[in-house]
């Protein structure tokens, strides 16, 4: 399955989900590192739009060596060190033997020894060109190393070789899928084709149902990516699908539906604080303030250090007018951040709803410190001046906070 951080973030923002967008935006990292320009080796199509395959496939018989046979034994087993040990006995008799470069590759690959793999990988190409196993060995490492375009290169000479390879169709998407993200020009490859293809090559293949589901929730078609998630979760529990599941749910306001599988999450993964957030949010959204306080609590239990959890809580201690800890929780968040303007200005908020005048000015002056472009403060700080009477530098501010922005602004509170 591919990265839940990267993949929740996905459906997060594509579905523009009201309660699960602003939950999930502090518990995950931002998307890949940039996307350059197309690379070359993608797939070419025919002038009726059909993607060209080679029509003969090259069929890789495994090698019969006796030590070839036993590191791959010993893949199967996970014994990495052993594999590597008789795929180099090979190598000491017979240095032409692409497939012990491949498993020596798979075997560092198993020890998340990408750059080891890789190299080996390469070696095991540099001997054996037709190696397709190799390519699409590659694809995955470049992956996982965020490398999208040259794991979209090392997929498709994969399926050049041998279009029955069933991971290459999936890491062609997945890597074309982040690509995309970051560049608004022409698709890539037909990536619903790809995973379309994985999942006929390899039918158990549960990761690439999940990134089905992913696709058609950033293409809208929430109901189908619903489905796909569900023939993956047929094939067993995953938290990343039923996660994803919860926010297409969510998206379509099914939120007993959504909860049932937030609720599956925790189960599978008792110590991630973002089901707890996520559901929290849902039941602030539905109005259940209890439930969604004692989500809250359990998310800032298990991640103490998410400042986002504070904030979101303290809204809803701001709704439920429980304004003493609505302004602990953004007390702590001010502590630990050097640079909060945007936490400043809602504790001053707090502040004006108890009447307590002076420390919302002092908010508002502090946070002015922090950015004096910003309207909002300014905007929030002529409020506040309004009701100490003290209008011209109200006006003062109203004026500033109109250049900044373009708006007008007119006295009142």
């Amino acid at each position: 399955m591919l990265s839940s951080r990267n993949w929740l973030l996905t459906v997060a923002i594509l579905l523009s989900a009201p309660v699960l967008s602003s939950c999930l935006s502090s518990c995950i990292s931002s998307g890949p590192p940039g996307a350059g320009k197309q690379p070359a080796g993608r797939r070419v199509k025919n002038s009726r739009g059909a993607t060209k395959e080679p029509r003969e496939r090259v069929v890789t018989v495994p090698c019969s060596s006796p030590f070839c046979v036993r590191g791959r034994e010993s893949l199967d087993s996970h014994q990495y060190q052993k594999a590597i040990q008789e795929f180099q006995s090979e190598l000491s008799s017979n240095s032409r033997c692409g497939q012990a470069y491949l498993g020596i590759a798979r075997a560092h690959a198993g020890r998340y020894e990408n750059g080891k793999a890789i190299a080996s990988a390469k070696k095991a190409i540099a001997v054996d060109p037709r190696l397709g196993q190799a390519y699409e060995l590659l694809s995955r490492l470049y992956f996982d190393s965020q490398r999208y375009e040259l794991s979209i290169e090392s997929a498709t000479k994969a399926i050049e070789i041998d279009p029955t390879l069933a991971e290459a169709y999936y890491y062609r998407a997945s890597s074309a899928y982040f690509l995309d993200l970051l560049d608004s020009g022409p698709q890539k490859t037909d990536m619903l084709a790809d995973l379309n293809q994985a999942i006929r090559l390899d039918p158990k293949m549960q990761k690439a149902y999940g990134a089905r589901g992913i696709y058609l929730a950033s293409q809208r078609r929430v109901e189908e990516a619903i489905d796909s998630f569900s023939q993956a979760l047929r094939l067993g529990p995953d938290p990343d699908c039923y996660a994803n599941r919860a926010a297409a749910y969510s998206y379509l306001n099914r939120y007993d539906e959504a909860l049932d599988d937030l609720a599956q999450v925790s189960k599978l993964q008792p110590k991630n604080p973002l089901p707890y957030k996520t559901r929290a949010g849902i039941n602030k959204q539905l109005e259940h303030f209890d439930r969604a306080l004692e989500d809250y609590g359990k998310a800032i239990e298990l991640a103490p250090g998410d400042h986002g959890t504070y904030c979101d809580r303290a809204e809803l201690y701001m709704k439920m007018k429980r304004y003493p800890e609505a302004v602990q929780d953004y007390s702590k968040v001010i502590a630990a951040t050097k640079y909060g303007d945007d936490v400043l200005r809602k504790r001053a908020a707090v502040y004006v709803e108890m009447g307590k005048l002076d420390e919302a000015l002092a908010d508002l002056d502090q946070a002015h410190k922090i950015d004096p472009e910003s309207s909002n403060t300014l905007l929030a700080r002529s409020k506040v001046l309004e009701k100490l009477g003290r209008h011209d530098r109200a006006e003062r501010d109203r004026e500033r906070a109109s250049e900044l922005s373009g708006e007008s602004f007119k006295s009142g509170l």
